[in-house]
């Protein structure tokens, strides 16, 4: 038998993808003689992730398997640094995702049972969840 919360959820994952919403706290100011590599929480949506799976299906596999042949990329830190940051926007995407979608869940579940065991396993798993989106943010830099 499927819950009601998870057919609830299903039918807000449209809503949770296309939430511009701060789950982390701000990054310290950067030193104004300094350069700023961080990546910012807003970066990780979904759309850049697409964008990254799309350089992976397109350019990245062009180089690899195109009709010419392989090149030494040792030489050429291009390919390098748009791989590691791909890599990095579908990570923090799809964790900041996860986390969304965790927290839509305990707002339901406070929702029915405010006091039950349900909404606190709930509450819990989003904090896990938004504690690793949060730590894997504040370690994430571009590639230069």
């Amino acid at each position: 038998m499927v819950r009601p919360f998870v057919v609830a959820m299903f039918l807000a994952m449209p809503l949770i993808a296309c939430a511009e919403e701060s789950l982390c706290p701000p990054r310290g100011p950067v030193a104004p003689d300094a350069d700023d590599y961080a990546m910012h929480e807003r970066e990780f949506t979904v759309e850049h992730a697409r964008e990254s799976i799309t350089f992976f299906r397109e350019d990245f596999a062009k180089r690899i398997w195109g009709p010419e042949p392989v090149k030494d990329f040792s030489a050429s830190s291009g390919h390098y640094i748009s791989y590691a940051n791909s890599l990095r926007f579908i990570e923090g995407a799809l964790l900041k995702e996860h986390a969304l979608l965790l927290k839509a869940q305990a707002a339901l579940a406070a929702r029915v049972a405010p006091r039950g065991t349900d909404a606190k396993k709930a509450k819990a798993a989003f904090d896990a969840a938004r504690d690793t989106f949060c730590a894997f943010v504040a370690s994430s830099n571009y590639v230069d």
